[in-house]
């Protein structure tokens, strides 16, 4: 079995020593009653939390630059959010102070915390690697051998990682950094991972075309000649239901099954910068930065609320609260 190359510390070295096969967690959703919002407004460059009961802010502050992905710890809401701009993550606590400033990264586009191991993971895009931190922000192993990672998902039963390099291929890796299986996909997309099986949703931003991949290293392929979608910008997962939220470049929302047929489409949208499924009943919020508003989606499709007043917003990350 290869292993992805390391830059290793003695520590690190450690952590190589891993179990392969781990054992799925039994999941139960407990979403949070106030499923908080927090986005990122970019014409501002104000990083804001909503209470989208009321729809009033609760936090509203400053000083970041460009933040491009965000990731909520389910346990104790604290939020990772990852400055493109500065080449930082920062830690927040759910009252919006900055508790960690982690730097030295290169092209960060992506972070997901791991709710397997109460760790970080970062997308270190034209660096080539992806960072594994502690959380406490400690680096605890930076694993290589990558071209372009734009995106990244995390296994939240197993710990695995699957990488997605926009040159040409997805990765699935251990925790430790050893790969276990590795799949040739064009321009891939947004990897969402099926928490009950391990398998991962990728979608081709050249193509459209929407495929599972498989820790057995099958691929379910789906009608490769009637794509799911046109020039797609991202994926979010929505645990409970297992439906698949799908954003277009042009401003259209699909909700999927798991066949990759379309639930129904959500049309309307300027353009898309990010979605954030809600796994209280279904839902879905959009930033849609041409109308400088966030939309939540309804399980019909349906509109619940419309909040305006933003400057370009774009990454966003909810509060969905989990318990094993």
């Amino acid at each position: 079995m290869k292993t992805v190359k390391r830059l290793l510390t003695t520590l690190m070295l450690l952590a190589t020593v891993t179990i392969i096969i781990s054992c799925p967690v039994d999941w139960q959703f407990q979403p949070d009653d106030s499923d908080f919002v927090w986005v990122f407004s970019s014409g501002t460059d104000r990083l804001v939390k909503i209470d989208p009961e009321p729809g009033e802010y609760v936090i509203n502050m400053g000083g970041f630059e460009d933040i491009v992905s965000m990731s909520v710890d389910f346990e104790d809401s604290q939020l990772w959010a990852l400055d493109a701009g500065q080449k930082k993550l920062y830690r927040l606590s759910r009252d919006g102070e900055i508790e960690k400033i982690i730097a030295g990264f290169t092209d960060p586009r992506w972070v997901v915390y791991s709710y397997y191991d109460d760790t970080v993971w970062v997308a270190d895009g034209l660096g080539g690697r992806v960072v594994h931190l502690s959380s406490e922000g400690d680096i605890i192993a930076r694993y290589d051998g990558f071209t372009e990672v734009r995106h990244l998902d995390v296994d939240k039963a197993r710990g695995y990682v699957w990488v997605a390099d926009y040159s040409g291929t997805l990765t699935c890796i251990t925790s430790g950094g050893d790969e276990l299986v590795s799949f040739e996909v064009t321009t891939p997309v947004s990897p969402v991972v099926e928490t009950d099986t391990g398998s991962c949703w990728v979608v081709e931003y050249e193509t459209g075309n929407l495929f599972l991949y498989q820790l057995n290293g099958e691929v379910l392929e789906f009608d490769v000649n009637n794509p799911v979608c046109e020039r797609p910008v991202m994926m979010s997962y929505d645990e409970p239901s297992q439906y698949i939220w799908l954003a277009e470049e042009d401003g259209d929302l699909h909700l999927v099954r798991t066949d990759a047929s379309i639930e129904y489409t959500v049309s309307g949208f300027g353009t898309i910068s990010c979605i954030g499924a809600v796994y209280d009943g279904l839902t879905c919020w959009v930033a849609d930065p041409t109308n400088n508003q966030l939309v939540h989606i309804g399980t019909t499709g349906d509109t619940l609320m419309t909040m305006g007043g933003f400057a370009d917003p774009q990454a966003l990350a909810i509060v969905n609260r989990y318990t094993q």
